[in-house]
């Protein structure tokens, strides 16, 4: 009923959180990989996901790029879209459960970015959708799921746990800021 959709570029010491926090809630996983040389696809396979391999350069519009191509190969009626740095609390896959049975064809859900600093960044994004009532639109560098016709949308408190900016040593979190803040400029300006 569901399929998990991520995208990956040497994201290994992610995979296995975000694959263990969605195992019981979804019916398949697809994982795009864009050029992986770290132990991505071993982890992946140990699960039996999807792999699809195809080479995305970093770039303003890539994540819309990715999402869509992934979206094509959705059967599933509902769409689980995460990063592969998150993982979801169990009381937001209970409310995931819910929501598949309701009249809502959006859930938009709190994310917590955890910083170094003990800081804590909270967003809400779209998490879960019907299939084939949305896209990735190009509005924001990491795209934003965007209905075809109309949302009629649930948003929970639940919390998805995005731990990507916490494990980077200073060096990367600066590194990270730096090309996030050109390619954004990039972005709004082209």
């Amino acid at each position: 009923m569901i399929t998990l959709i991520t995208m990956v570029l040497n994201g290994g010491c992610y995979l296995k959180r975000l694959l263990e926090s969605t195992k019981n809630l979804v019916s398949k996983t697809i994982i795009l990989d864009t050029g992986s040389t770290d132990n991505t696809r071993s982890i992946a396979e140990s699960y039996g996901v999807e792999l699809i391999y195809h080479h995305l350069p970093w770039s303003p519009g890539i994540f819309s790029e990715g999402k869509n191509l992934l979206l094509s190969y959705v059967t599933t009626p509902w769409t689980l879209n995460l990063d592969v740095d998150e993982e979801l609390s169990e009381e937001l896959s209970n409310t995931i459960r819910k929501t598949v049975h309701g009249t809502n064809n959006l859930l938009l859900a709190k994310r917590l970015s955890f910083v170094k600093d003990g800081g804590t960044i909270k967003e809400y994004i779209g998490v879960l959708f019907k299939t084939k009532e949305f896209y990735f639109d190009h509005s924001d560098y990491h795209s934003n799921v965007a209905p075809k016709n109309k949302a009629m949308v649930a948003i929970t408190q639940e919390p998805i746990y995005h731990l990507g900016w916490f494990f980077l040593t200073e060096k990367e979190l600066q590194e990270k800021r730096l090309r996030y803040k050109d390619n954004y400029k990039e972005f709004n300006n082209g």
